[in-house]
């Protein structure tokens, strides 16, 4: 009974986490399903910022492991990830569902240009995607530990790696990255929330990068010294012999 509880808390909030990532995306790309009343500039602005910070704290405290440690006393630890994922959701859905437009753009694609930024796009969200496939898409998103309810407890994740990870240390964000930037339309608006974004971003992987040392230290300093944090570049790809998945992300 606890196992079956656990799985549908944790799939109703993977399903919230997914559908507020669907609707981002169809966001980006100019598909607005929200209704937007106009207003003042500098008041569009503080609720877009205030909007963007209130994502990447959330996100990035709750992926912490002192944050984790404590907050297992009050949310169960099989279902500690999916309550993440549904925060994350919730959170995106609200940044996406109370976004203030701002008037202006600095480009609007069109012919082979707009073309070019859906397939720009698109090869943005296959590597996120793919990239949540490279290591465990299911424990990521919290669905396995939900299914272990009440059985056998996790082993401690290993440091390994693998396809993309290999040439990139945080694809995941990489993927985001390119699909916050290739805009078919570059409003002001996106631009502030690309600007945003790519901030926490990168404020969020060097906590990331803190907490990954910490739990597997020489490894993930000789496999950071290796490989570059977001840009592939010639001759830097992981080549350490029997190398698998990087199982370990914290979460950002």
């Amino acid at each position: 009974m606890l196992r079956f509880l656990a799985f549908a808390y944790a799939l109703a909030a993977y399903s919230i986490g997914m559908g507020a990532l669907a609707l981002f995306g169809a966001f980006l790309l100019g598909f607005d399903l929200v209704p937007r009343a106009p207003s003042a500039a500098g008041l569009a602005l503080a609720v877009d910022i205030a909007l963007i910070v209130l994502f990447g704290v959330q996100h990035s405290v709750m992926a912490r492991p002192a944050f984790k440690r404590g907050w297992t006393r009050v949310v169960p630890r099989p279902v500690e990830r999916a309550t993440f994922v549904l925060a994350s959701g919730l959170a995106l859905g609200a940044l996406v569902a109370f976004w203030r437009p701002l008037a202006g753009s600095l480009w609007t694609a069109s012919g082979a240009g707009l073309a070019a930024a859906y397939g720009v796009f698109a090869a943005g969200a296959l590597v996120l995607v793919g990239s949540t496939f490279m290591i465990d898409h299911f424990e990521l998103f919290g669905l396995k530990q939900a299914w272990r309810a009440g059985g056998r407890r996790a082993t401690a994740p290993e440091f390994r790696v693998v396809l993309l990870y290999r040439l990139v240390r945080h694809p995941i964000m990489l993927g985001i990255l390119i699909m916050l930037w290739a805009a078919p339309r570059m409003t002001i608006d996106h631009l502030v929330l690309s600007l945003g974004l790519t901030a926490y971003i990168l404020i969020a992987l060097h906590l990331e990068e803190r907490d990954l040392v910490e739990a597997h230290g020489d490894d993930y300093l000789r496999y950071r010294e290796a490989v570059p944090k977001l840009i592939p570049r010639p001759g830097s790809a992981w080549r350490e012999t029997g190398a698998a998945a990087l199982s370990s992300r914290s979460g950002d």
